[in-house]
């Protein structure tokens, strides 16, 4: 199938259309194509969002095992909240991924060590005050590597934005940060 014939689509295309379309775009010399899907916590807020996106996902479901015989898989990263709303197929694997406190803060660690950074802290103004922003970041991204990652990128990009020639940062900033989510 050219992909290129399908650009402009008049009406909404079939099981059998997607089906194709995923089987045939997987790149010369590879056995299998995955497909990831991450739904952000962003675009989500209210248990009636969060039904309406599990509807919205129930067609994708039943493709699942249609797409493994053809060597197409997906991988969903969903909200926990999700679950109830979702029946996927008997023979599906789902696997529920925990993150605990520490492993947030090794990731952060990790992280950080990439940059020279030992502790959070360094990044920060604390003379005026106590505040441990390893503790507050990972509290606020509520078990997320996700929001974890999310929250530290707004705070560095804010930090350019609003105090360019600052090298530490003011703690209120990161404080209004995480007011925000």
């Amino acid at each position: 199938m050219d992909l290129a014939e399908n650009v402009f689509l008049e009406a909404e295309p079939d099981e059998s259309f997607w089906l194709d379309l995923l089987r045939d775009a997987r790149p010369q010399g590879f056995k299998y194509t995955y497909i990831l899907a991450d739904v952000s916590v962003d675009f989500v807020a209210t248990s009636n969002q969060v039904a309406t996106l599990a509807d919205q996902l129930h067609p994708l479901l039943r493709l699942i095992t249609p797409l493994a015989r053809m060597g197409v898989y997906l991988k969903l990263f969903l909200l926990a909240e999700m679950e109830q709303y979702l029946s996927p197929p008997p023979d599906t694997t789902v696997e529920k991924i925990q993150w605990t406190k520490k492993s947030l803060e090794e990731l952060l660690e990790v992280r950080l060590g990439m940059v020279g950074l030992e502790d959070l802290g360094q990044l920060f103004d604390l003379k005026a005050e106590y505040l441990n922003p390893t503790d507050l970041l990972i509290e606020a991204a509520e078990g997320s590597p996700r929001r974890l990652i999310h929250f530290g990128n707004q705070l560095l990009k804010e930090q350019v934005k609003l105090n360019p020639d600052k090298e530490k940062i003011d703690p209120a900033l990161l404080y209004a940060i995480l007011e925000l989510r």
